[in-house]
Protein backbone atom coordinates (compact mmCIF):
# COMPACT_ATOMS: atom_id res chain seq x y z
CA UNK A 1 0.00 0.00 0.00
CA UNK A 2 2.41 2.59 0.76
CA UNK A 3 4.36 1.78 -2.42
CA UNK A 4 1.06 1.94 -4.71
CA UNK A 5 0.13 4.82 -2.30
CA UNK A 6 3.57 7.16 -4.24
CA UNK A 7 2.78 5.98 -7.53
CA UNK A 8 -0.58 7.53 -7.16
CA UNK A 9 0.74 10.61 -5.96
CA UNK A 10 3.50 10.74 -8.79
CA UNK A 11 1.52 9.83 -11.58
CA UNK A 12 -1.28 12.76 -11.32
CA UNK A 13 -5.03 12.98 -10.55
CA UNK A 14 -6.69 9.47 -10.16
CA UNK A 15 -8.02 7.50 -12.80
CA UNK A 16 -11.37 7.31 -14.56
CA UNK A 17 -12.17 4.39 -12.45
CA UNK A 18 -12.10 5.75 -9.12
CA UNK A 19 -13.99 9.11 -9.47
CA UNK A 20 -16.89 7.30 -10.73
CA UNK A 21 -16.97 5.10 -7.98
CA UNK A 22 -17.50 8.43 -5.53
CA UNK A 23 -19.92 9.56 -8.16
CA UNK A 24 -21.99 6.91 -7.65
CA UNK A 25 -21.93 6.88 -4.27
CA UNK A 26 -23.21 10.55 -4.65
CA UNK A 27 -26.50 9.60 -6.59
CA UNK A 28 -27.38 6.55 -4.43
CA UNK A 29 -27.55 9.03 -1.81
CA UNK A 30 -29.59 11.34 -3.80
CA UNK A 31 -31.92 8.36 -4.78
CA UNK A 32 -32.95 8.03 -1.37
CA UNK A 33 -34.65 11.86 -1.93
CA UNK A 34 -37.67 13.00 -3.20
CA UNK A 35 -37.52 14.77 -6.46
CA UNK A 36 -36.31 17.17 -7.92
CA UNK A 37 -33.18 16.93 -5.59
CA UNK A 38 -32.68 13.53 -6.97
CA UNK A 39 -32.20 14.73 -10.75
CA UNK A 40 -29.23 15.25 -12.04
CA UNK A 41 -27.44 18.28 -11.90
CA UNK A 42 -27.94 18.80 -15.66
CA UNK A 43 -31.73 18.07 -15.77
CA UNK A 44 -32.42 20.37 -13.32
CA UNK A 45 -30.91 23.32 -14.52
CA UNK A 46 -32.96 22.51 -17.65
CA UNK A 47 -36.49 21.87 -15.89
CA UNK A 48 -36.56 25.02 -13.33
CA UNK A 49 -37.35 27.59 -15.82
CA UNK A 50 -39.82 25.70 -18.14
CA UNK A 51 -41.75 24.34 -15.34
CA UNK A 52 -42.17 28.11 -13.70
CA UNK A 53 -43.29 29.80 -17.15
CA UNK A 54 -45.45 26.63 -17.42
CA UNK A 55 -47.11 27.36 -13.66
CA UNK A 56 -47.07 31.36 -14.07
CA UNK A 57 -48.88 31.49 -17.34
CA UNK A 58 -52.58 30.07 -16.41
CA UNK A 59 -51.99 32.10 -13.20
CA UNK A 60 -51.23 34.58 -14.89
CA UNK A 61 -54.92 34.71 -17.36
CA UNK A 62 -56.68 33.55 -14.55
CA UNK A 63 -55.69 37.27 -12.38
CA UNK A 64 -56.51 39.52 -15.47
CA UNK A 65 -59.97 37.50 -16.07
CA UNK A 66 -60.72 38.37 -12.50
CA UNK A 67 -59.60 41.65 -12.25
CA UNK A 68 -61.99 42.47 -15.73
CA UNK A 69 -64.53 40.47 -13.72
CA UNK A 70 -64.15 42.93 -10.57
CA UNK A 71 -63.97 45.79 -13.00
CA UNK A 72 -67.59 45.00 -14.45
CA UNK A 73 -68.57 44.42 -11.03
CA UNK A 74 -68.19 47.30 -9.49
CA UNK A 75 -69.46 49.41 -12.28
CA UNK A 76 -72.67 47.61 -12.42
CA UNK A 77 -73.09 46.80 -8.50
CA UNK A 78 -70.41 49.57 -6.40
CA UNK A 79 -73.09 51.89 -5.27
CA UNK A 80 -75.57 48.89 -3.78
CA UNK A 81 -72.75 47.35 -2.10
CA UNK A 82 -71.40 50.49 -0.97
CA UNK A 83 -74.91 51.22 0.80
CA UNK A 84 -74.89 47.90 2.05
CA UNK A 85 -71.33 48.55 3.57
CA UNK A 86 -72.16 51.89 4.77
CA UNK A 87 -73.28 53.49 8.28
CA UNK A 88 -77.08 53.53 8.21
CA UNK A 89 -78.10 56.55 9.98
CA UNK A 90 -79.34 55.66 13.43
CA UNK A 91 -83.17 56.56 13.28
CA UNK A 92 -84.50 59.07 16.66
CA UNK A 93 -86.86 56.99 19.12
CA UNK A 94 -90.78 57.62 19.07
CA UNK A 95 -92.81 57.36 21.99
CA UNK A 96 -96.42 55.61 20.71
CA UNK A 97 -99.46 57.44 22.24
CA UNK A 98 -101.98 54.93 21.36
CA UNK A 99 -99.83 52.16 23.04
CA UNK A 100 -100.44 54.87 26.28
CA UNK A 101 -103.91 55.60 25.45
CA UNK A 102 -103.55 59.16 25.09
CA UNK A 103 -105.63 60.63 22.57
CA UNK A 104 -103.99 64.45 22.97
CA UNK A 105 -100.99 65.44 24.60
CA UNK A 106 -100.84 68.39 26.94
CA UNK A 107 -97.23 68.36 28.62
CA UNK A 108 -94.29 66.05 29.19
CA UNK A 109 -91.90 65.93 31.61
CA UNK A 110 -88.29 64.35 31.83
CA UNK A 111 -87.29 62.49 34.91
CA UNK A 112 -84.15 63.92 37.29
CA UNK A 113 -82.02 61.28 35.56
CA UNK A 114 -83.30 61.26 31.68
CA UNK A 115 -83.92 57.82 31.69
CA UNK A 116 -88.15 58.29 31.74
CA UNK A 117 -90.55 60.58 30.12
CA UNK A 118 -94.25 61.20 31.75
CA UNK A 119 -96.94 62.06 29.27
CA UNK A 120 -99.68 63.84 30.30
CA UNK A 121 -103.10 64.26 28.72
CA UNK A 122 -106.47 62.95 27.88
CA UNK A 123 -107.30 59.62 26.94
CA UNK A 124 -110.46 60.19 25.34
CA UNK A 125 -109.90 62.42 22.52
CA UNK A 126 -111.75 65.86 23.53
CA UNK A 127 -109.00 67.96 24.20
CA UNK A 128 -111.26 71.44 23.88
CA UNK A 129 -112.15 73.87 26.75
CA UNK A 130 -113.23 70.85 28.33
CA UNK A 131 -111.18 67.93 28.85
CA UNK A 132 -112.09 64.69 30.52
CA UNK A 133 -109.61 63.08 33.25
CA UNK A 134 -106.30 62.71 32.39
CA UNK A 135 -104.04 59.63 31.78
CA UNK A 136 -100.57 59.35 32.16
CA UNK A 137 -98.07 57.35 30.73
CA UNK A 138 -94.24 56.81 31.05
CA UNK A 139 -91.95 55.40 28.41
CA UNK A 140 -88.18 54.41 28.47
CA UNK A 141 -86.60 56.98 27.54
CA UNK A 142 -83.87 55.29 25.39
CA UNK A 143 -85.71 52.64 24.17
CA UNK A 144 -89.30 54.13 23.54
CA UNK A 145 -91.17 51.07 25.45
CA UNK A 146 -94.13 51.91 27.53
CA UNK A 147 -93.47 51.27 31.17
CA UNK A 148 -97.08 52.23 32.23
CA UNK A 149 -99.91 53.91 32.29
CA UNK A 150 -103.11 54.85 34.32
CA UNK A 151 -105.72 57.46 34.51
CA UNK A 152 -105.65 60.28 36.80
CA UNK A 153 -107.99 59.91 40.05
CA UNK A 154 -110.76 62.68 39.84
CA UNK A 155 -112.33 61.46 42.86
CA UNK A 156 -109.07 63.51 45.01
CA UNK A 157 -109.47 66.53 42.84
CA UNK A 158 -113.36 66.08 43.46
CA UNK A 159 -112.90 65.36 47.34
CA UNK A 160 -110.17 68.78 47.74
CA UNK A 161 -112.78 71.03 45.81
CA UNK A 162 -115.39 69.89 48.49
CA UNK A 163 -113.36 70.45 51.53
CA UNK A 164 -112.11 73.57 49.98
CA UNK A 165 -116.13 74.98 49.51
CA UNK A 166 -116.48 74.25 53.42
CA UNK A 167 -113.33 76.68 54.10
CA UNK A 168 -114.07 80.14 52.17
CA UNK A 169 -116.85 82.29 53.01
CA UNK A 170 -119.43 82.62 51.45
CA UNK A 171 -119.57 78.63 51.36
CA UNK A 172 -121.40 76.51 48.80
CA UNK A 173 -124.82 76.26 50.15
CA UNK A 174 -125.17 73.03 48.03
CA UNK A 175 -122.64 69.97 47.07
CA UNK A 176 -121.60 69.94 43.79
CA UNK A 177 -121.60 66.10 42.33
CA UNK A 178 -118.37 64.93 42.01
CA UNK A 179 -119.22 63.64 38.12
CA UNK A 180 -119.77 67.38 37.56
CA UNK A 181 -116.13 68.14 38.97
CA UNK A 182 -114.58 65.24 36.71
CA UNK A 183 -116.27 66.07 33.46
CA UNK A 184 -113.95 69.94 33.42
CA UNK A 185 -110.93 69.50 34.67
CA UNK A 186 -108.16 71.03 32.72
CA UNK A 187 -104.64 69.65 33.37
CA UNK A 188 -102.04 72.19 32.46
CA UNK A 189 -98.43 71.47 33.53
CA UNK A 190 -96.79 67.78 34.65
CA UNK A 191 -93.58 68.38 36.55
CA UNK A 192 -91.16 65.45 37.85
CA UNK A 193 -90.07 65.72 41.57
CA UNK A 194 -86.29 66.42 42.03
CA UNK A 195 -85.96 63.00 43.76
CA UNK A 196 -88.13 61.04 41.35
CA UNK A 197 -90.53 59.90 43.51
CA UNK A 198 -93.55 61.80 42.50
CA UNK A 199 -95.19 63.50 39.91
CA UNK A 200 -96.75 66.94 39.75
CA UNK A 201 -100.39 67.73 37.63
CA UNK A 202 -101.66 71.54 38.05
CA UNK A 203 -105.17 71.83 36.83
CA UNK A 204 -107.90 73.73 36.81
CA UNK A 205 -111.67 73.00 37.21
CA UNK A 206 -114.05 75.46 35.07
CA UNK A 207 -116.34 77.16 36.85
CA UNK A 208 -119.15 77.49 34.61
CA UNK A 209 -119.71 73.49 35.22
CA UNK A 210 -119.60 73.88 38.45
CA UNK A 211 -122.17 76.73 38.87
CA UNK A 212 -124.59 74.64 36.22
CA UNK A 213 -124.34 72.21 39.64
CA UNK A 214 -124.75 74.78 41.99
CA UNK A 215 -121.97 75.23 43.39
CA UNK A 216 -120.96 79.01 43.44
CA UNK A 217 -117.32 80.63 45.62
CA UNK A 218 -116.10 84.08 45.83
CA UNK A 219 -112.82 85.99 46.73
CA UNK A 220 -113.22 88.58 49.76
CA UNK A 221 -114.14 91.25 47.21
CA UNK A 222 -116.70 89.56 45.56
CA UNK A 223 -115.07 88.58 42.50
CA UNK A 224 -116.65 84.40 41.34
CA UNK A 225 -113.88 82.23 41.81
CA UNK A 226 -113.09 78.83 40.66
CA UNK A 227 -111.06 75.85 41.88
CA UNK A 228 -107.04 75.71 40.79
CA UNK A 229 -104.12 73.06 42.12
CA UNK A 230 -101.88 70.91 42.05
CA UNK A 231 -102.76 66.59 42.11
CA UNK A 232 -99.50 64.76 43.60
CA UNK A 233 -99.07 61.05 42.85
CA UNK A 234 -96.43 58.61 42.78
CA UNK A 235 -95.25 57.25 39.18
CA UNK A 236 -97.72 54.30 39.84
CA UNK A 237 -100.66 56.51 39.72
CA UNK A 238 -101.06 55.83 43.75
CA UNK A 239 -100.46 58.13 46.73
CA UNK A 240 -103.04 60.79 45.23
CA UNK A 241 -102.95 64.34 46.85
CA UNK A 242 -104.84 67.29 45.96
CA UNK A 243 -103.84 70.99 46.95
CA UNK A 244 -106.98 73.36 45.92
CA UNK A 245 -107.24 77.13 46.37
CA UNK A 246 -109.55 79.68 44.67
CA UNK A 247 -108.30 81.85 41.71
CA UNK A 248 -110.27 84.82 40.13
CA UNK A 249 -112.58 83.92 36.86
CA UNK A 250 -112.34 87.12 35.58
CA UNK A 251 -108.74 87.55 35.92
CA UNK A 252 -106.87 84.11 35.38
CA UNK A 253 -103.95 85.87 34.61
CA UNK A 254 -103.46 87.68 37.55
CA UNK A 255 -102.59 86.17 41.36
CA UNK A 256 -102.27 82.25 39.23
CA UNK A 257 -99.01 81.49 41.13
CA UNK A 258 -99.28 78.99 44.15
CA UNK A 259 -96.60 78.03 46.11
CA UNK A 260 -97.14 75.25 48.22
CA UNK A 261 -95.54 73.51 51.46
CA UNK A 262 -95.71 70.27 50.63
CA UNK A 263 -94.65 69.34 53.78
CA UNK A 264 -97.62 70.41 55.54
CA UNK A 265 -100.17 70.70 52.65
CA UNK A 266 -100.37 74.24 52.94
CA UNK A 267 -100.43 77.42 50.50
CA UNK A 268 -97.76 79.85 51.39
CA UNK A 269 -100.02 83.16 50.89
CA UNK A 270 -98.43 86.45 50.48
CA UNK A 271 -99.23 88.53 54.43
CA UNK A 272 -103.00 90.07 53.47
CA UNK A 273 -104.38 87.23 51.60
CA UNK A 274 -106.47 84.72 53.20
CA UNK A 275 -105.78 81.13 53.44
CA UNK A 276 -106.57 79.43 50.46
CA UNK A 277 -107.36 82.43 48.98
CA UNK A 278 -105.01 83.73 46.02
CA UNK A 279 -102.97 85.47 45.03
CA UNK A 280 -100.08 83.47 47.08
CA UNK A 281 -97.17 84.66 46.03
CA UNK A 282 -96.41 88.10 42.99
CA UNK A 283 -93.55 86.92 41.29
CA UNK A 284 -91.56 90.96 40.24
CA UNK A 285 -90.24 90.23 36.89
CA UNK A 286 -86.48 89.29 36.85
CA UNK A 287 -84.37 87.45 34.54
CA UNK A 288 -83.97 84.28 37.25
CA UNK A 289 -85.26 83.41 40.44
CA UNK A 290 -83.43 81.64 43.41
CA UNK A 291 -85.02 79.33 45.95
CA UNK A 292 -84.66 80.66 49.55
CA UNK A 293 -84.95 78.37 52.12
CA UNK A 294 -88.41 79.54 53.13
CA UNK A 295 -89.91 78.30 50.06
CA UNK A 296 -89.77 82.33 48.64
CA UNK A 297 -87.93 82.63 45.34
CA UNK A 298 -85.32 85.47 45.42
CA UNK A 299 -85.59 87.05 42.09
CA UNK A 300 -82.19 87.24 40.00
CA UNK A 301 -81.50 90.76 38.07
CA UNK A 302 -84.84 92.20 38.24
CA UNK A 303 -86.59 93.95 35.27
CA UNK A 304 -87.67 97.55 36.34
CA UNK A 305 -88.22 99.68 33.11
CA UNK A 306 -88.43 99.85 28.80
CA UNK A 307 -83.90 99.79 29.53
CA UNK A 308 -83.14 95.88 28.95
CA UNK A 309 -80.19 94.98 31.25
CA UNK A 310 -76.92 93.95 29.32
CA UNK A 311 -76.78 90.07 28.29
CA UNK A 312 -75.25 88.17 30.83
CA UNK A 313 -72.19 85.98 29.38
CA UNK A 314 -73.55 82.34 28.14
CA UNK A 315 -74.47 80.40 31.07
CA UNK A 316 -76.80 77.46 31.47
CA UNK A 317 -80.24 78.67 31.79
CA UNK A 318 -81.19 76.18 35.26
CA UNK A 319 -83.66 73.65 35.86
CA UNK A 320 -86.99 74.61 37.52
CA UNK A 321 -87.14 71.00 38.25
CA UNK A 322 -85.24 70.56 41.10
CA UNK A 323 -82.44 73.24 40.36
CA UNK A 324 -81.07 75.86 43.04
CA UNK A 325 -81.81 78.98 40.61
CA UNK A 326 -83.04 78.98 36.95
CA UNK A 327 -83.76 81.79 34.34
CA UNK A 328 -86.55 82.57 32.59
CA UNK A 329 -85.18 81.05 29.47
CA UNK A 330 -87.19 77.96 29.72
CA UNK A 331 -89.22 76.26 26.46
CA UNK A 332 -91.34 79.24 25.29
CA UNK A 333 -92.47 81.00 22.09
CA UNK A 334 -91.01 84.42 20.57
CA UNK A 335 -94.35 85.81 18.99
CA UNK A 336 -94.25 89.28 17.12
CA UNK A 337 -96.22 92.20 18.08
CA UNK A 338 -99.13 92.60 16.10
CA UNK A 339 -103.03 94.11 16.04
CA UNK A 340 -105.80 94.27 13.97
CA UNK A 341 -106.68 97.90 13.10
CA UNK A 342 -110.23 99.60 12.92
CA UNK A 343 -110.43 98.68 9.28
CA UNK A 344 -109.47 95.52 9.81
CA UNK A 345 -106.25 95.66 8.65
CA UNK A 346 -103.03 94.06 10.47
CA UNK A 347 -100.61 96.77 11.99
CA UNK A 348 -97.48 95.26 13.24
CA UNK A 349 -94.96 96.86 15.94
CA UNK A 350 -91.88 96.50 14.10
CA UNK A 351 -88.86 94.27 15.16
CA UNK A 352 -90.30 94.07 18.51
CA UNK A 353 -91.39 90.56 20.09
CA UNK A 354 -92.88 89.08 22.98
CA UNK A 355 -91.55 86.24 25.13
CA UNK A 356 -94.05 83.92 26.80
CA UNK A 357 -93.16 81.30 28.46
CA UNK A 358 -95.13 79.28 31.72
CA UNK A 359 -92.72 77.75 34.58
CA UNK A 360 -93.68 75.53 37.64
CA UNK A 361 -90.52 75.03 39.49
CA UNK A 362 -90.02 72.54 42.77
CA UNK A 363 -87.54 73.36 45.02
CA UNK A 364 -84.23 71.21 45.19
CA UNK A 365 -85.23 69.69 48.71
CA UNK A 366 -88.40 68.73 47.23
CA UNK A 367 -90.91 70.69 49.73
CA UNK A 368 -91.88 73.44 48.04
CA UNK A 369 -93.83 73.71 44.79
CA UNK A 370 -94.24 76.91 42.88
CA UNK A 371 -96.88 76.24 39.68
CA UNK A 372 -98.03 78.32 37.01
CA UNK A 373 -96.00 80.60 36.62
CA UNK A 374 -96.42 82.96 33.78
CA UNK A 375 -93.34 85.59 32.54
CA UNK A 376 -93.38 87.72 29.40
CA UNK A 377 -91.23 90.42 28.84
CA UNK A 378 -90.40 92.11 24.93
CA UNK A 379 -87.79 91.59 23.05
CA UNK A 380 -86.38 94.64 20.24
CA UNK A 381 -83.81 93.99 17.45
CA UNK A 382 -80.65 96.12 17.46
CA UNK A 383 -80.62 99.57 16.30
CA UNK A 384 -84.48 99.85 17.05
CA UNK A 385 -86.02 103.13 18.05
CA UNK A 386 -86.76 102.93 21.93
CA UNK A 387 -90.36 102.05 22.61
CA UNK A 388 -92.76 104.82 23.60
CA UNK A 389 -95.91 105.02 25.78
CA UNK A 390 -97.99 105.21 22.64
CA UNK A 391 -96.75 101.95 21.41
CA UNK A 392 -97.81 99.93 24.59
CA UNK A 393 -101.19 101.66 24.61
CA UNK A 394 -101.76 100.44 21.20
CA UNK A 395 -100.72 97.36 21.17
CA UNK A 396 -101.95 96.62 24.56
CA UNK A 397 -98.63 95.46 25.94
CA UNK A 398 -99.22 95.13 29.93
CA UNK A 399 -95.75 93.81 30.62
CA UNK A 400 -93.65 97.56 30.64
CA UNK A 401 -90.35 95.87 30.59
CA UNK A 402 -87.92 94.70 28.06
CA UNK A 403 -85.80 91.81 27.96
CA UNK A 404 -81.92 91.68 26.34
CA UNK A 405 -81.39 89.77 23.55
CA UNK A 406 -79.80 86.91 25.15
CA UNK A 407 -77.67 85.08 22.55
CA UNK A 408 -76.97 85.07 19.21
CA UNK A 409 -79.35 82.32 18.02
CA UNK A 410 -82.07 83.81 19.33
CA UNK A 411 -81.07 87.44 17.08
CA UNK A 412 -81.51 84.58 14.16
CA UNK A 413 -84.33 83.33 14.73
CA UNK A 414 -86.47 86.66 15.55
CA UNK A 415 -86.76 88.23 12.19
CA UNK A 416 -88.08 84.62 10.94
CA UNK A 417 -91.32 85.11 12.55
CA UNK A 418 -94.25 86.91 10.47
CA UNK A 419 -95.64 89.88 12.02
CA UNK A 420 -99.28 87.95 11.46
CA UNK A 421 -98.61 84.49 12.95
CA UNK A 422 -100.06 84.13 16.76
CA UNK A 423 -98.59 81.64 18.00
CA UNK A 424 -94.93 82.60 16.72
CA UNK A 425 -91.61 80.27 17.40
CA UNK A 426 -90.93 78.05 19.79
CA UNK A 427 -87.85 78.15 21.93
CA UNK A 428 -86.04 75.45 23.62
CA UNK A 429 -82.41 75.88 24.74
CA UNK A 430 -80.00 73.36 26.22
CA UNK A 431 -79.67 73.65 29.54
CA UNK A 432 -76.21 74.11 29.31
CA UNK A 433 -77.15 77.57 27.51
CA UNK A 434 -75.43 77.11 24.46
CA UNK A 435 -77.32 75.12 21.39
CA UNK A 436 -81.74 76.48 21.01
CA UNK A 437 -83.80 74.65 19.57
CA UNK A 438 -86.34 76.66 17.32
CA UNK A 439 -89.63 75.72 15.27
CA UNK A 440 -92.31 77.34 13.65
CA UNK A 441 -95.72 75.07 14.92
CA UNK A 442 -97.85 77.42 12.14
CA UNK A 443 -96.57 74.96 9.80
CA UNK A 444 -99.84 73.41 8.91
CA UNK A 445 -98.97 70.11 7.36
CA UNK A 446 -96.02 67.85 6.97
CA UNK A 447 -93.57 66.86 9.83
CA UNK A 448 -92.28 69.52 11.96
CA UNK A 449 -88.67 70.96 11.29
CA UNK A 450 -86.55 71.73 13.93
CA UNK A 451 -83.21 74.28 13.61
CA UNK A 452 -80.66 74.57 16.16
CA UNK A 453 -78.25 77.42 16.42
CA UNK A 454 -75.18 77.97 17.78
CA UNK A 455 -75.76 80.42 20.73
CA UNK A 456 -72.51 82.07 20.83
CA UNK A 457 -72.11 82.55 16.94
CA UNK A 458 -75.67 82.25 15.51
CA UNK A 459 -74.68 79.97 13.05
CA UNK A 460 -77.40 77.10 12.09
CA UNK A 461 -75.65 73.88 13.41
CA UNK A 462 -77.89 71.85 12.07
CA UNK A 463 -82.24 71.15 10.90
CA UNK A 464 -84.24 67.88 12.06
CA UNK A 465 -87.41 66.73 11.17
CA UNK A 466 -89.74 64.30 12.91
CA UNK A 467 -90.27 61.33 11.09
CA UNK A 468 -93.14 60.44 8.95
CA UNK A 469 -96.34 58.66 11.36
CA UNK A 470 -98.93 56.92 9.94
CA UNK A 471 -101.50 57.12 12.54
CA UNK A 472 -103.92 60.08 12.10
CA UNK A 473 -102.74 63.71 13.58
CA UNK A 474 -104.33 64.32 17.09
CA UNK A 475 -107.12 66.55 16.96
CA UNK A 476 -105.31 69.35 19.40
CA UNK A 477 -102.16 69.73 21.57
CA UNK A 478 -99.61 71.96 22.17
CA UNK A 479 -95.86 71.43 20.29
CA UNK A 480 -93.67 70.66 22.94
CA UNK A 481 -89.35 70.59 22.57
CA UNK A 482 -87.85 69.67 25.82
CA UNK A 483 -84.29 68.89 26.28
CA UNK A 484 -82.89 66.00 29.13
CA UNK A 485 -81.61 67.37 32.37
CA UNK A 486 -78.23 66.26 30.88
CA UNK A 487 -78.59 67.98 27.23
CA UNK A 488 -77.97 65.20 25.40
CA UNK A 489 -81.77 64.19 24.32
CA UNK A 490 -84.55 66.35 23.27
CA UNK A 491 -87.94 65.57 22.90
CA UNK A 492 -90.40 66.84 20.61
CA UNK A 493 -94.07 66.34 20.28
CA UNK A 494 -95.72 67.18 16.60
CA UNK A 495 -99.56 67.06 16.92
CA UNK A 496 -99.43 67.17 12.64
CA UNK A 497 -98.03 63.38 12.55
CA UNK A 498 -99.74 62.66 16.20
CA UNK A 499 -95.96 60.83 17.79
CA UNK A 500 -93.84 62.04 19.91
CA UNK A 501 -89.97 62.06 18.55
CA UNK A 502 -86.73 61.60 20.69
CA UNK A 503 -83.26 62.93 19.42
CA UNK A 504 -80.35 61.44 21.03
CA UNK A 505 -76.40 62.35 20.75
CA UNK A 506 -76.45 59.90 17.07
CA UNK A 507 -79.04 62.87 15.83
CA UNK A 508 -78.57 66.15 17.22
CA UNK A 509 -75.65 68.54 16.98
CA UNK A 510 -72.54 68.88 19.55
Amino acid sequence: MPDSTRNEDAAGPPAEADFAVELSDLRQAQAALPLPLAAPAERIGRWRPVSGWRLWRPLGVIGVVALALLAIGANLYGPAVARFFATKPVPPVTLGLRAGHIGCLVDAAWSPQGTRIALLGDGFLACGENTLPGRVAIYDARAGALVTAFNVNSDVIAAAVQTLAHQVAPPAVSVVPDSAIEGVIQFHHLLWSPDGSRLALTFTVAMFSLRNSGWSAYLPDGEPAQPIGVLLLDPLGAQAQALVRLQSVYRPDQGDESAWDLRTGTLLSSPNAPSNIGPASILPPALGYRWQPDGTLAPLLPLTSLTPPSPLPLGPVGNPAGGAAFSIWQPGFAVAVSRINDQGALDHLSSVYTWQTSIAAWSPDGRYLLVWTGQAGLLALPNRAPLTPADLTMFQLNQPWQLPLRDAGLLRVLPTIGPGDPVGDGLAWRPDGRVLAAFAPWIQSGSLPVRFYDCASGSLLATLTSPPFTAQPLPSGPDLAQWSPDGTHLLLFDPRVGTVVVWGPAQLPR
